[in-house]
């Protein structure tokens, strides 16, 4: 069989191969330049955190324009000289009526806390910081340690201190006590993240590892985030511990109540470290011995922390008491083998290490994970 050949010698065999050839070359130029990973993603990326870095080094000057006399920040002060940021539109809804406070320019959210530390959130992140206690007890939907978790995962807690050392504005959520477990003495040295959890504890008994009691080392077992992988996501959070600490615990509950204070059954919640053969916390109400829990501090007593509302996420469930706690990741001063817990009838209490109580994991957020919630939330 003879081969055509177009009249400058080329055959139709070689124009096809030509024109495949070509096809593939451009397949793979719009590949590289388009999709996630491509050059124009990648440029437009790098432009917008360039954008963004001008936009915090721009509020950044104006926070350092507007501190008072003594220090402080001046809110009026500052909500005066943001004024002069291109594309800020102040008025009653955007701008700084409290610290952390956020505003809006152009499409970004910039956070300012107290401290003068800037950053930019997402709206939904940016309404969570500056608003924790409307979204403490929601239930967040996009966070599951795997395809196979079933647990729920509510908002507890908005560090806006940076008390827990995880980074200001750090958020963090508890899951709903599902799993049932016996406490353990087991825990890493090297992982365990008991001290940062417990800066009071740790500041009279963080370097006396040699001789913690077990009441401590099942603390450091709770606080020990190799223990708890199941609960983690690592693209969505930092790490997960078997429950929040009691300083935690009581920051997250007196926020949350704090509107509610003045109702007969509701109380504002203390924790100190106690120097005893079981060094570790006790508790009070309203600043006194609770005079619920028949005489002593370890304890809170009856029906000292309410369970209906925020989802029954501080004890009961379901807005109902059923007699059960889940483990709290501190040690309770009462006795060198108890540790603390949410008691569903008793409040803040103890228990014995070695005895099974439900588990309530604590979740530390990524800072760029943005939560979001069901509608019946």
């Amino acid at each position: 069989m003879k081969i055509k050949r177009l009249n400058n010698g080329i055959t139709l065999i070689a124009l096809v191969i030509t024109i495949i050839v070509l096809l593939i070359l451009t397949g793979v130029t719009i590949s590289t330049l388009t999709g996630d990973n491509g050059l124009l993603s990648k440029a437009f990326n790098a432009k917008t955190k360039m954008t963004e870095a001008e936009l915090i080094e721009k509020v950044k000057v104006e926070v350092l324009a507007s501190y008072d006399e003594n220090g402080s920040l001046d809110k009026d002060k500052l909500n005066e000289n943001l004024e002069s940021i291109e594309g800020l539109a102040l008025n009653e809804e955007n701008k700084i009526k409290d610290f952390p406070g956020a505003i809006k320019v152009n499409n970004n959210y910039i956070i300012i806390n107290s401290n003068g530390e800037v950053r930019i959130a997402s709206e939904n992140l940016a309404k969570i910081i500056t608003n924790p206690t409307q979204y403490y007890g929601k239930e967040v939907i996009n966070y599951k340690s795997n395809e196979n978790d079933t647990n729920i995962y509510r908002i507890f807690y908005v560090d806006n201190e940076n008390y827990f050392g995880d980074g200001i504005n750090s958020v963090y959520l508890k899951a709903d006590y599902n799993d049932k477990i016996a406490g353990s003495i087991t825990y890493d040295s090297s992982k365990t993240l008991i001290r940062k959890m417990n800066p009071l504890w740790a500041s009279k008994r963080g370097n006396n590892e040699n001789s913690w009691k077990n009441n401590e080392k099942t603390s450091a077992w709770l606080c020990d985030p190799s223990n708890w992988t199941q609960y983690l996501n690592n693209d969505k959070a930092n790490y997960a511990i078997g429950g929040p600490s009691i300083e935690m615990y009581v920051k997250s509950y007196n926020q949350a109540y704090e509107e509610y204070i003045d109702d007969n059954d509701i109380y504002t919640l203390g924790t100190v470290y106690s120097e005893t053969n079981s060094p570790g916390y006790i508790f009070t109400l309203d600043g006194e011995e609770s005079n619920l829990s028949n005489g002593n501090f370890y304890t809170t007593g009856v029906n000292s922390i309410d369970y209906k509302k925020y989802n029954s996420m501080y004890c009961g469930k379901n807005g109902k008491i059923s007699g059960w706690w889940w483990w709290i990741a501190s040690p309770n001063a009462g006795y060198l083998l108890w540790v603390c817990i949410s008691h569903e009838a008793n409040g803040l209490s103890e228990s014995g290490y070695w005895g099974s109580s439900y588990v309530s994991p604590l979740i530390s957020l990524k800072s760029d994970f943005e939560p979001e919630f069901g509608e019946e939330n």
